[in-house]
């Protein structure tokens, strides 16, 4: 078939098969706004079987034609102002399809909205583009086509940016045939073909019934995540590992884990009130089930985790409660530290004699940490620190000894009492405690659980008594000893009394050292000005005549130097 329609002051011919479709009215009200025809443009001739061939004659076909006719007049307009309007000559336009035995073509498009726009004229730009759902007009100049490769299954796509085919002219594409490259279709179709997916397990097993979830999906990932401890296990061999008290499934990590995860009331309730079928249970749902039918659950998880970590923890309390005593008691029993005072509060009360700090009885317990902080007004890089040292030096020696005597100072710095208490009496007797607790009640009816927790606890209760008690003397010890220094307990804590210490121990062997390599650097200074001294007493007496053997050495050297070209020492 063959599609006639006019645009302005051109008539144009579209051969159309069986797939075109009539432009909708909204399609072509758009193409209209966007490409508005030229308003002032002589009518159209009428459309028939004649002058439909004559058009498909002057319209040309190739870009090559316009190369060869570049100034050849549009013949389209030329018809156009030969023939009258079609709408002014109806009853020709009715005669000549009445002489026709076949059907003619159909009569130009009613009136309206315009058709598509013409193809660019010889020599002029390009028209606008045909309407949505429009065929393009068939041999447009200029346009180069190439065949459409279907390759044997579908490919990776190359995300290339394309070019327009009617930008290839006068570019570096023109002269490139891509034709003459022989594909290797099958190398390239194996590297690069989406590869068919296969009818998986996954796939095949769609058609079995599907997991029931009865917990909320965070609920059941957390319950998922601690049971991937238990890979190997199933939920029944759990519940008995926790019936038992199997020690090779029941690890510290383990313990912890499943005390963590508990069921809750409502979480058994949702799975005992299920009806379905059981075996369509998730994994959580399944293990729920079965561990709500032990007894205690909580409680028991909470005493395996007790006696696993006991040691350990106890341990580490004891370490912390013994490392601070021993402090205590070094500092109070120092005869170094105390007569390390005297000296600073001699000397400090001369210096301050003409202030009202003067005649002071004692200081408070943090100034130790400021003698380092009053500087000497004739070598400003020594402080008072470092002359009471050198002082100590010279009288009292053994007094700077005294980060030895108090070594516990140091690691004791690093702990409180506070935090140690409430480990101690917030974690590990409470916990402990459970296990007491659930002897009475458990243990009369498991005997297996009075059997692995009993002697436990009887081993481990005088243990934890004695550090209790401990902790007691601990406290006792550290009120007695901050009243002994003129201070309040309730003012001043552990850790700040024992950093004051600590802090006063880095600067005092701090400035030890200093006075030791500030003594090195003075001997050696003062040798090489004895050397210096020596040397000029030696080059005076060197003015002396040399005698005739002093003479006949230094030619025989200087004979020697000649020879082997050493001459540095003539320079």
């Amino acid at each position: 078939q063959e599609l006639f329609f006019e645009y302005g002051i051109k008539t144009f011919v579209f051969e159309i098969d069986d797939s075109y479709k009539e432009p909708t009215e909204d399609e072509v009200s758009k193409f209209v706004t966007h490409h508005p025809p030229p308003s002032k443009v002589a009518p159209s001739p009428p459309v028939n079987k004649k002058n439909k061939d004559n058009i498909k004659k002057k319209q040309p076909l190739k870009s090559d034609q316009n190369d060869k006719n570049p100034s050849k007049p549009d013949q389209s307009n030329n018809s156009d102002n030969k023939n009258p309007p079609s709408d002014k000559n109806p009853d020709n336009n009715n005669n000549n399809n009445n002489n026709n035995n076949n059907p003619g073509p159909p009569p130009p498009p009613a009136p309206g909205p315009p058709g598509p726009p013409p193809p660019p004229a010889p020599g002029g730009p390009p028209g606008p583009p045909p309407p949505p759902g429009m065929p393009g007009a068939p041999g447009m100049p200029n346009v180069p086509t190439k065949p459409k490769i279907v390759p044997n299954v579908k490919m990776r796509n190359f995300n290339w940016s394309r070019l327009n085919s009617r930008m290839i002219k006068n570019t570096i594409w023109e002269g490139i045939d891509d034709e003459e490259v022989e594909v290797d279709a099958d190398s390239l179709e194996l590297m690069f073909g989406q590869k068919e997916k296969k009818v998986t397990k996954s796939k095949v097993e769609s058609n079995k019934p599907k997991v029931v979830q009865l917990l909320d999906m965070r609920r059941s990932q957390n319950f998922s995540i601690m049971l991937s401890r238990f890979r190997k296990l199933t939920p029944e061999q759990i519940k008995e590992g926790i019936i038992n008290l199997d020690e090779g499934m029941l690890s510290l990590d383990n313990a912890i884990s499943l005390s963590n995860y508990v069921p809750t009331s409502e979480d058994i309730d949702l799975v005992t009130n299920y009806t379905g079928e059981m075996n369509l249970l998730g994994k959580p749902e399944k293990y729920i089930l079965e561990i709500s039918k032990v007894n205690r659950l909580g409680e028991r998880l909470k005493c395996v985790v007790s006696k696993l970590s006991f040691q350990q923890k106890y341990e580490d309390y004891k370490y912390a409660v013994e490392t601070m005593q021993n402090a205590l008691d070094e500092i109070d029993s120092s005869d170094k530290f105390k007569r390390f005072l005297k000296i600073v509060l001699a000397y400090g009360n001369y210096m301050n004699g003409s202030t009202s700090r003067g005649g002071a009885f004692g200081f408070k317990l943090n100034s130790i940490t400021k003698i380092s902080d009053v500087r000497s007004t004739e070598t400003p890089r020594k402080t008072l620190l470092h002359y009471i040292i050198d002082i100590l030096k010279k009288e009292h020696p053994d007094i700077l000894e005294l980060k030895e005597e108090l070594s516990s100072v140091a690691p004791a710095s690093r702990l409180t009492i506070e935090n140690t208490s409430s480990e101690i009496l917030g974690d590990l007797v409470p916990s402990f405690n459970i296990i007491k607790t659930e002897l009475d009640k458990i243990g009369k009816e498991d005997d297996r659980f009075t059997e692995f927790f009993q002697p436990f606890f009887e081993e481990k209760l005088q243990q934890v008594d004695q550090l209790k008690d401990d902790l007691n003397k601990l406290k006792e010890s550290y009120e007695k000893l901050i009243r002994l220094f003129g201070e309040d307990p309730k003012k001043i804590k552990y850790s700040e009394f024992i950093n004051i210490f600590n802090v006063f121990l880095v600067k005092f062997s701090s400035a030890i050292r200093d006075n030791n390599n500030w003594e090195i650097q003075e001997e050696k200074r003062l040798k090489r000005e004895l050397e210096k001294k020596k040397s000029g007493s030696s080059s005076s007496s060197s003015s002396k005549p040399r005698t005739a053997e002093q003479n006949k050495n230094i030619l025989d050297n200087l004979i020697n130097n000649l020879k082997s070209g050493n001459f540095d020492q003539y320079q």
